[in-house]
């Protein structure tokens, strides 16, 4: 890890919280500007904003946050465990991360339905001890967390994820980077997930310290993929648009939750992809030398049990044309060569059950399901989905996905288009918020 890097990071870190104590205790002693409005608070219900801005003319919060992180590599590879030009273990990381976010009016119907949850986007640069093979991480990403825990009305337990894709990598070359085994590709996809302690340490002012898990992969569309992971500690500060009174209100009334009427509805996804196969025979690795296009439709009958929550069943048919290619040789120059495989070798039907986890603008959703009918070889195994649903309209959406093949095999993205059938979720918010708002 660079320690002229992460001291620097310390030192800005400490001297805005500084800055920010100093601004809390004047903020304290001076009257609050505007009246007290009661559409808006913190996360979950602690918390009231008195400023002239909140209330219905804007139906959103927002904030701007910056983190540092310092993290340690997890040694789930040969190459960080020590396979590389180095010929040590890798342990060290370093990121920083500025974002912004927009939440629900937490006594809104939508903010109490929900749990108030923040959404927006970000921009991250990890740092990593062995940059000439790695190379360092730049990336943007979405992101969306909420409160799961209000200990005070100025302390608070919430989750956040974030996704995205980064760039700056050194990829695996077998002349110039032979050991690099992580990557394959110079752009993959990043995944982050977390859980941080949220202080307001003045109105405007909140203090970030929590746990985060990365993970890095390209999804299998280029070989080698063994991946990245990072696991470590987040210490930052946000900035609130808004100026919050602690204070409780007992005039406030939040907006009631319309009653949910449990329902059937139906989710139509068509996707596609690329991939790279590689197999292993008599103990040797080999890797095809062509990528591979990946197609396939899904229907999926789930119950909605509330706002929050969906389960149900899909039907999976799936097209790879890089499956059961098992027949490869090797040319007299060393070149391999691969036969075509019949179609009906190519092909699956799965069954498989799912869970969505259902917020404003995004659904994460997960499955685990098994191939039923096929011809065998690669077609035959159990799979696992990995999926985020982002909202076009009420009913169109952008499909995102990673399968894995039998609980630890990458196996391919999952990039498509879906359309929910007879959603009958009560219309709390607004996708997309018109300039003025209703009278």
């Amino acid at each position: 890890m660079n320690r002229r890097i992460a001291f620097r990071l310390m030192c800005a870190v400490g001297a805005t919280l500084l800055w920010a104590a100093a601004a809390g205790r004047a903020g304290a002693a001076a009257p609050p500007d505007g009246r007290r409005d009661s559409s808006a608070s913190t996360d979950g219900t602690a918390g009231r904003y008195k400023t002239k801005t909140a209330g219905p003319d804007r139906p959103f919060r927002h904030r701007l946050g910056a983190a540092g992180e310092w993290l340690r590599i997890l040694p789930t590879n040969v190459f960080i465990h020590g396979e590389n030009a180095r010929g040590r273990t890798l342990r060290h990381s370093h990121a920083a991360r500025l974002e912004y976010a927009f939440g629900l009016d937490p006594h809104s119907s939508a903010g109490r339905a929900y749990g108030a949850p923040w959404t927006g986007l970000g921009i991250v640069h990890y740092g990593f001890e062995d940059r000439p093979e790695l190379g360092q991480g730049w990336g943007a990403y979405l992101y969306q967390g909420a409160q799961l825990v209000a200990f005070t009305p100025r302390l608070s337990l919430d989750y956040g994820w974030r996704f995205g894709l980064t760039g700056g990598w050194h990829p695996y070359d077998a002349e110039r980077n032979p050991y690099n085994r992580s990557h394959g590709s110079r752009l993959n996809a990043y995944l982050d997930a977390g859980l941080e302690l949220r202080w307001a340490a003045a109105p405007r002012f909140d203090v970030i310290l929590g746990a985060t898990f990365a993970h890095f992969s390209n999804g299998g569309t280029t070989i080698p993929n063994a991946g990245l992971n990072t696991f470590g500690a987040r210490l930052g500060l946000s900035y609130r648009f808004e100026t919050r009174d602690f204070a409780p209100d007992a005039a406030t009334a939040p907006a009631g939750i319309p009653p949910f009427r449990r329902h059937w509805s139906y989710d139509l996804v068509a996707f596609g992809s690329w991939r790279q196969r590689g197999y292993v025979r008599n103990g040797q690795k080999y890797v095809l030398p062509s990528k591979y296009a990946v197609a396939g439709l899904s229907i999926a009958p789930m119950r909605n049990l509330g706002y929050r929550f969906r389960i149900g069943m899909a039907l999976d048919a799936v097209y790879d044309a890089s499956a059961n290619r098992v027949r490869f040789y090797a040319d007299r120059e060393g070149i391999l060569a691969v036969p075509d495989v019949p179609l009906r070798h190519q092909l699956a039907l799965g069954l498989s059950g799912r869970a969505e986890y259902v917020m404003p603008w995004f659904i994460l959703g997960a499955g685990i399901g098994y191939n039923v009918l096929s011809v065998g070889g690669d077609m035959r195994n159990f799979y696992q989905i990995l999926a985020l649903k982002i909202d076009l309209t009420h009913s169109v959406f952008l499909h995102v996905g990673y399968n894995l093949r039998n609980f630890h095999e990458p196996n391919y993205l999952m990039l498509g288009l879906g359309y929910r059938f007879h959603d009958l979720t009560p219309r709390l918010y607004r996708l997309f918020p018109s300039r003025k708002p209703k009278r």
